[in-house]
C-alpha cells in the first residue's frame, strides 16, 4: 500500500506490547457454552509475569508515531529488540517463548 498510495498517504504499522484490556488485565474469556467468565488463571496463561502497557500510553505512542511519519511504531523498547531478534534469529526466540510459556511438565 505504501508504494501504491505514496506520497499522498503514509502508512504506519503499529505493533504494541500487551495492552490493558478486559481480556488481558482481568482474564475475561468465553467458555465453551458462550458464558463470559473472569479467571485469574486465564490472565496468567495469557501474560504470566510480563508487563502490561497502559492504554493511554499505548495510544499516545501510536498517534505520535503516525503524526511524525514513522513507518513502524513498536512499543516498548524491549519489544523492538525482540522484533529484531525474531527477524535474525527466529529459532532463539521460539526457544525462549517455549521456555516462558511451557510449564515444568511440558504442558501449556
Amino acid at each position: 500500500m505504501r508504494i501504491e498510495l505514496a506520497p499522498e498517504i503514509k502508512i504506519t504499522i503499529a505493533a504494541p506490547w500487551y495492552t490493558e484490556s478486559e481480556m488481558v488485565s482481568h482474564g475475561k474469556s468465553l467458555t465453551k457454552d458462550g458464558v463470559v467468565e473472569n479467571s485469574r488463571e486465564m490472565r496468567e496463561v495469557l501474560i504470566g509475569k510480563l508487563p502490561v502497557m497502559r492504554v493511554g500510553v499505548c495510544a499516545k505512542d501510536i498517534v505520535n508515531g503516525a503524526c511524525s511519519g514513522e513507518r513502524y511504531v513498536i512499543e516498548p523498547f524491549c519489544y523492538k529488540i525482540l522484533f529484531l531478534l525474531q527477524f535474525f534469529y527466529p529459532g532463539i526466540v521460539e526457544w525462549a517463548a517455549r521456555r516462558l510459556y511451557m510449564g515444568k511438565s511440558g504442558t501449556t
